[in-house]
């Protein structure tokens, strides 16, 4: 099981690098929770959705306030019905300029017949924070002359 779990996973970063986000909903359940860990952020992105009418949600609240540079899994580990991603996340945060690039964990966990019932992530949430909280380039740099 866990290897068709792993090429499913393989497949939904292929729909993101695609901006598929209906080929993505094709491969979840319907009752997948799909967030972060994460105990306060003022980040958008960073909340739990339950339910896969909710997902699109998720992916509205990341796309309307980041330009994703890149998505890019880096290794995988899978075991029955888990499978953990080292992924490489580079964007620029529209409201700041500013931009973040980390390692994220992504978890993914699957139901018997296949489809995804809880992805969590983990990521340096304080520099995701920094970056949000941060003030527009253009403003932050004041003259000195002044």
């Amino acid at each position: 099981m866990h290897e068709s779990n792993l090429q499913a996973v393989k497949a939904i970063y292929q729909a993101m690098e695609r901006g598929d986000v209906p080929g993505i909903l094709e491969m979840i359940g319907e009752n997948v929770e799909w967030g972060y860990e994460v105990v306060h952020s003022d980040a958008p992105w960073h909340t739990t959705v339950r339910g896969r009418h909710a997902v699109p949600r998720y992916f509205g609240a990341l796309l309307d306030n980041v330009k994703v540079l890149r998505i890019e899994p880096l290794e995988y580990s899978a075991s029955g019905a888990q499978v953990v991603a080292r992924v490489k996340v580079e964007y620029t945060v529209r409201r700041s300029g500013r931009r973040v690039s980390l390692n994220q964990v992504h978890w993914w966990t699957f139901d018997q017949g296949g489809r995804v019932v809880r992805l969590w992530h983990w990521e340096d949430t304080a520099a995701v924070r920094d970056a949000w909280l941060a003030e527009p380039a253009e403003t932050s740099q004041r003259n000195p002359a002044t």
